[in-house]
């Protein structure tokens, strides 16, 4: 009596070492979590279109990394942005560079570049990237109101 249920626990306990070994086998890995981040990073890279929405952008673009970069803002002008860097090692706030590249016709990528160097940090520049892109691809002129007397169209 005794050995039939050692005998049921073993084949129980069997079954369910393949069900857990079964399920971490079909649950995506770590790595191909971190290709699907890296993939979305590419895709939602802000762009602009025309000259009030890449100066709305870029303007966006300033202040988001005023606010989540650690570092002061060393250089800026109309198509690039860069902070100071650490020379600290200890230090685990982001350098941030921010790129306007252009498409052709008016429209520009604004595709940024976190560093923090931290390597406890794992991928927080991805996170910090996709927040970037985030906030600056959702910035938009906002509308105004046509004249009184003209037509009004929303676009």
């Amino acid at each position: 009596m005794m050995s039939s249920y050692m005998g049921k626990t073993m084949k129980t306990m069997f079954l369910l070492l393949i069900a857990v070994f079964l399920t971490g086998c079909a649950a995506p890995s770590g790595s191909t979590r971190l290709q699907q981040a890296k993939d979305q990073f590419q895709i939602s890279i802000p762009t602009c279109d025309g000259k009030d929405d890449c100066e709305f952008k870029w303007a966006a673009a300033l202040k988001w990394v005023q606010s989540n970069c650690a570092h002061r803002v060393q250089i800026y002008n109309e198509s690039f942005i860069q902070t100071y860097k650490s020379g600290d090692s200890s230090s685990v706030g982001a350098s941030c560079e921010i790129v306007k590249e252009p498409l052709g016709n008016g429209k520009y990528r604004i595709v940024p570049n976190i560093y923090i160097n931290n390597v406890f940090m794992g991928s927080a520049e991805l996170r910090y990237a996709q927040q970037f892109n985030d906030i600056v691809g959702a910035a938009s002129v906002p509308y105004q109101a046509p004249p009184d007397g003209e037509p009004s169209t929303i676009p």
